[in-house]
């Protein structure tokens, strides 16, 4: 963070407007710093959210469709719950989710090898040709964010931080899956 970027002072009774008097980011509380945080990263991704969704229009997927073609490929085969626990984005049901994909031909489900009763899916060969353009359309993006964060050993501190600020079990988890190296799963 370059080291003119100022920020008013934490009670500010300019009503929310920037005062007179300003700190370095270094100076504030700890408690305006963690909100002034906490809507950086909720403005990121809403940001993040309409790019990806712009971005994935053409392809004919949202978001969270496309999360699980990249745990699905990554991972696969999965069942339906695991598929679940990988996921950050969705927060609906892993079923209806994945039923959608199977039906528009994307995801196949067989048995499990180890236990005819279980169900797995993996990837068609669409599936796969779409994954494949969500991990481009995703390297895209992400040279995008962190081109405006030219400091990767910074960038990677911030990302283990944020990684390891989150406290939700199941959301940890699914960080786990994927960046078990960062996020220790409980």
């Amino acid at each position: 963070m370059p080291a003119s970027w100022r920020l008013p002072l934490a009670g500010d009774p300019g009503g929310g407007e920037p005062c007179a008097a300003a700190r370095k980011i270094d100076d504030v509380s700890s408690t305006y710093a963690a909100d002034v945080f906490r809507f950086a990263v909720l403005a990121l991704q809403r940001e993040g959210a309409r790019r990806l969704n712009a971005a994935l229009a053409p392809l004919g997927l949202t978001a969270s469709q496309a999360e699980a073609l990249r745990v699905l490929d990554r991972f696969g085969p999965l069942t339906v719950g695991e598929v679940g626990r990988h996921l950050v984005c969705e927060s609906g049901s892993p079923s209806r989710l994945t039923s959608t994909l199977a039906d528009r031909g994307l995801v196949a489900r067989g048995e499990s090898e180890a236990d005819r009763r279980v169900l797995v899916l993996s990837l068609t060969d669409e599936g796969k040709r779409l994954a494949d353009g969500v991990a481009e359309i995703e390297a895209e993006y992400l040279d995008a964010v962190s081109s405006r964060m030219p400091d990767a050993e910074a960038l990677g501190a911030l990302a283990t931080m944020l990684a390891q600020a989150v406290d939700d079990p199941q959301l940890k988890h699914a960080l786990s899956k994927r960046f078990p190296d960062i996020v220790a799963s409980e």
